[in-house]
This record gives structure tokens, C-alpha cells and sequence, in this order.
């Protein structure tokens, strides 16, 4: 019961640093801050979550989802996180970047398709489908967006 309690923490705690991250990052980027938003917000990621950007880039598919199950990764957080890494995606298009825009979607679309997955719930084995499957709308209209930049852009 104390191990679950405090896995359950860790995720509330992971949510309210994600939450954070994401509205700093939107609020810079909206006074046209973006260097900053993006320095704070790769700062933010590895000292709040352990998630080195340069690494991350470079996960296979399958250590990727390992990556995120290891953190106690729900299918919010997922979610959340695909949201920066789009804007992280753009921010490269817009500087000309193609090969690191084309690595950041597809980080996102694998993280995305992972959350609407009927084969990985991110759950606690104590309780499985503790989380369970959040497909919603918002996600598939997330896929369609990395899909169309990437083939706006022949990645």
C-alpha cells in the first residue's frame, strides 16, 4: 500500500512540474521570448524530470517506451509532453532545422500513438488499468498535425 502511495505521489508530483513547464513555456513563447522558453524549458526538463533533450532524441522506439514507464509516465503527462514537443518541433522548422524537427516529431508521433495504444496503459501492477487508455480528440488531432508537418516539409 505505501509503495502505491508513494508511486501515486511521484505521478501528482510529475503532473504539477509538466503543468508548470508547459505554461511557462507558452507564456514566453507568446511575448515572442522563444530562446528563453525553449533554454527554460530544456533546464526545467532535466532538472526536474531527468530527461537529458540530447539523449531523448537519440531513444529507439523501444527504449523510449521504457524510458517513460521507468518515470511513472501516464498517458496525461504523455499527452502533455507531445503538446512541447510539437512547439519544440516548429521552433527547429522555423530555424531551418529539418533534421532536428523531423527527430522531435517523430518523438511526438511515437508518444502520441503510444497513448492511444490498446496494448500499454501505463499502469500499476497493483491495480491494473489504473490510469487505462485518455484517447481523446485532442490526440488525434495531434497526430494529424506531426503528419501534415512532416509532410509539408518531405521528412
Amino acid at each position: 500500500m505505501k509503495r502505491r502511495d508513494l508511486i501515486k505521489d511521484q505521478i501528482e508530483q510529475l503532473g504539477k512540474v509538466l503543468t508548470k513547464m508547459l505554461d511557462t513555456f507558452f507564456s514566453l513563447k507568446s511575448k515572442g521570448q522563444i530562446g528563453t522558453a525553449s533554454e527554460h524549458t530544456t533546464q526545467t526538463l532535466k532538472e526536474e524530470l531527468n530527461i537529458d533533450i540530447d539523449v531523448f532524441l537519440q531513444l529507439p522506439e523501444g527504449e523510449l517506451q521504457a524510458f517513460f514507464e521507468a518515470r511513472n509516465f501516464t498517458n496525461d503527462h504523455l499527452n502533455d509532453l507531445a503538446k512541447l514537443f510539437l512547439e519544440y518541433a516548429k521552433v527547429e522548422l522555423a530555424a531551418d532545422k529539418k533534421t532536428k524537427a523531423k527527430r522531435w516529431l517523430e518523438q511526438t508521433k511515437f508518444m502520441l500513438q503510444l497513448n492511444m495504444s490498446n496494448e500499454h496503459s501505463f499502469s500499476l501492477s497493483e491495480e491494473p488499468n489504473w490510469q487505462g487508455i485518455s484517447f481523446d480528440h485532442d490526440q488525434s488531432a495531434l497526430i494529424k498535425d506531426v503528419e501534415a508537418l512532416l509532410n509539408s516539409h518531405g521528412m
